[in-house]
């Protein structure tokens, strides 16, 4: 990055971020640590060179006569020294590691430049074509009519709460489903799960508590920090995401290229502390503080997920994540589109993202369901995971990560009830979720709800 400097500033700039007084603190920053480190190894050659001089021999003098050198004095006299520039590269190291993860990822080439949604470029459109009817329902009023939840137990906001240690999530910012709702969303789990397993996805559990180091290695602290939950004691976080704990298992690892591409899938609860005003558009299942997910996790070598210029390369990057996810919605019978983010859209720790939207006919726009997004090599510095090739590994580079959100669990529910209601008020449960779900295919309204 400080090989780029403008560039870094350029993408700080493009997010919201002003990073230009850390990247010239950065510049002026490293000339200083790398000449401290020169002058200990210079310090470090001295002192060996006075550890083989013969025990008694006077300092400055030299064993058979010839020039006297100084290498016992300057070496031994040099532990002062020593320990002083010791304890200054460990500040300016420590100094130079927090600048480093205050600088957010470059974009990659052929992103498309721009702050907002406007500068967005739709890709492509799938799916079936809307069968909702034309007076469709908000999700919650259909949730209702079927015995999910009280009529208005869904408010337009909760409160967040955020504090030195954070409160739980207020029930009415967690989905609170009854009857069919909870087994008809443990079903989707299953779905998905088995559907990404069939794809090559090998599952893994995740804890829903992680640490601040594996928050860091994914890229949401510092920036995301006003936006997790962290527990009062014992200095844990609640997952705002199942990302962190999935990368927690590989920190610090030194991968074996031949058993590269590493694909997992995971299932879990995460834990948002959403801020802001919301209305109607967050109303329901589409902004919790506590949701669940299945996240697919991608780990290539960084010849598989070399950057393009063009919208096909680009796409290339996130390809299998991109394609997988695409199928699941298509067997769910949902049209959505695919949006490719602007360098002003992108995540913190993203160098592209690619998003999958979901048609929500009660809106009559799309929702942003999934997010693929490609990461380079960002995430797998901060995590220390390496590649390399044969037993023990020899020469190693940084890994390249990719991730997926294949579905958000409440939010994939809301869409599913928008695009499949009828208008006798019923629902048709799609053919591909019904054999994990065991109950009809067709979802009835209460007596009160049906037209």
């Amino acid at each position: 990055m400080t090989a780029v400097p403008d560039r870094v500033e350029q993408a700080g700039t493009d997010r919201g971020l002003d990073v230009g007084p850390l990247v010239q603190r950065l510049l002026a920053l490293i000339p200083r640590r790398r000449e401290v480190e020169r002058r200990l190894v210079e310090l470090g050659a001295l002192r060996r060179r006075a550890s083989k001089e013969p025990p008694g021999l006077p300092s400055g003098a030299v064993e058979g006569g010839g020039a006297p050198g100084r290498a016992r004095g300057a070496g031994w006299g040099s532990r002062a020294e020593l320990t002083a520039l010791r304890a200054l590269l460990r500040e300016l190291r420590a100094e130079e590691r927090g600048l480093l993860l205050s600088l957010p990822n470059l974009p990659a080439p052929g992103v498309p430049g721009g702050r907002d949604r406007a500068h967005d470029r739709e890709l492509r459109r799938g799916g079936p074509p809307p069968r909702a009817p034309a007076t469709a329902r908000p999700h919650w009023e259909v949730a209702a009519a079927l015995g999910w939840c009280a009529a208005g137990a869904w408010p337009r906001r909760g409160t967040p709460g955020l504090s030195g240690g954070v409160r739980a999530p207020a029930p009415a910012r967690g989905a609170g489903l009854l009857d069919e709702g909870p087994a008809l969303l443990r079903g989707l789990a299953g779905f998905l799960l088995s559907f990404h397993r069939q794809r090559g996805y090998q599952e893994v559990t995740v804890p829903s508590l992680v640490q601040e180091e594996e928050l860091v290695a994914s890229g949401h602290l510092p920036h995301y920090r006003q936006g997790m939950y962290r527990l009062a004691e014992g200095g844990g976080w609640l997952a705002p995401s199942l990302e962190p704990g999935m990368l927690g298992r590989l920190r610090g690892r030194a991968l074996d290229a031949r058993d590269l591409p590493l694909a997992w899938v995971a299932c879990g609860p995460c834990f948002r502390a959403r801020a802001g005003a919301g209305g109607r558009q967050e109303r329901g299942l589409v902004r919790l503080h506590q949701f669940h997910e299945v996240r697919l996790l991608r780990v290539v070598c960084p010849e598989a997920a070399a950057p393009g210029g063009g919208a096909e390369e680009l796409e290339g990057e996130v390809g299998p994540l991109l394609g997988h996810v695409e199928e699941a919605l298509r067997r769910l019978e949902l049209p959505y589109r695919v949006v490719l983010r602007c360098s002003g859209r992108l995540s913190f720790a993203a160098a592209l993202t690619c998003d999958l939207e979901v048609l929500m006919p009660s809106r009559g726009e799309y929702l942003a369901l999934s997010s693929c997004r490609a990461y380079g090599d960002f995430q797998a510095r901060r995590a220390g995971i390496r590649v390399g090739e044969g037993r023990g590994h020899g020469r190693t580079r940084f890994a390249h990560t990719l991730s997926a959100s294949a579905l958000p669990l409440e939010r994939c529910l809301a869409a599913l009830l928008e695009n499949h209601q009828q208008e006798d008020g019923s629902v048709l449960v799609p053919q591909a979720l019904r054999p994990f779900w065991g109950g009809a295919g067709v979802l009835e309204p209460l007596e009160w709800a049906r037209p």
